[in-house]
């Protein structure tokens, strides 16, 4: 059930960035359990349709490891991804429910992205051409189901833009490293590299054109989302 907690409109502004004149709001918060509510769980992501992806650890036979969840319509339900999988993390849901993630396989501990449909059940996928053991991660999801993340090959990390079963490869100018953290509806892409001095710089890739964003005066700076208005949030 719900629970209501009436805030000052001084202690809602703290609480959720927003406050209408003197008038009163009341808060309601759910409560998400895993599973098995008797294990830890967090919240990592919600959609416009309020449904809700998580991930919970635990459990003697899991060895700790995480194990994922969906929150739709008051129900949790674990994410199967595989009898192998292991660690199995997420990361973002889109409006049509798609989620974006990636496991760990058990033997070999090579990671593997994957999309999943919480509406059908079905799971995507998703390793880039040329993964060492290394594997794939999916980070990242529009509303498209266009899929951003990174891969490793040749000792050094790729971003990628995943499509339909189709590869676009992000590699930075200059970069001993690269990886992609966001998306946004306008597939204007947000990313990191690390540079041959090891320095960290963020990015937006448009259409196979970067712009790098490095904040003044910073010693390195990430960018780790883009929303469908251009703006970037990161840290440095």
């Amino acid at each position: 059930m719900p629970t209501e907690f009436k805030s000052s409109p001084r202690a809602l502004h703290e609480a959720v960035g927003e406050s209408h004149g003197n008038a009163e709001r009341v808060l309601r918060f759910t409560t998400i359990d895993a599973p098995d509510p008797s294990l830890d769980a967090s919240a990592k992501s919600i959609n416009n349709r309020s449904e809700v992806i998580g991930e919970y650890f635990g459990g003697i036979a899991r060895g700790g490891a995480a194990s994922s969840f969906t929150y739709v319509k008051g129900a949790s339900t674990t994410i199967n991804v595989s009898d192998s999988a292991f660690n199995t993390r997420v990361f973002q849901v889109n409006d049509p429910g798609e989620v974006a993630g990636y496991t760990s396989d058990f033997h070999s501990l090579s990671r593997h992205g994957f999309i999943y449909d919480t509406e059908h059940g079905t799971l995507t996928a998703i390793d880039a051409p040329g993964a060492n053991f290394a594997g794939t991660s999916a980070v990242g999801i529009n509303n498209s189901g266009k899929v951003v993340g990174d891969y490793v090959s040749g000792g050094s990390g790729h971003g990628f833009i995943y499509s339909k079963g189709n590869f676009t490869i992000i590699d930075a100018p200059k970069a001993a490293s690269t990886d992609a953290t966001g998306i946004n509806n306008h597939n204007e892409v947000v990313g990191n590299y690390i540079d041959s001095s090891l320095h960290n710089h963020g990015f937006i890739y448009d259409k196979g054109a970067f712009t790098i964003i490095d904040v003044p005066t910073a010693s390195h700076t990430q960018a780790l989302g883009i929303s469908d208005t251009g703006k970037v949030f990161g840290e440095y």
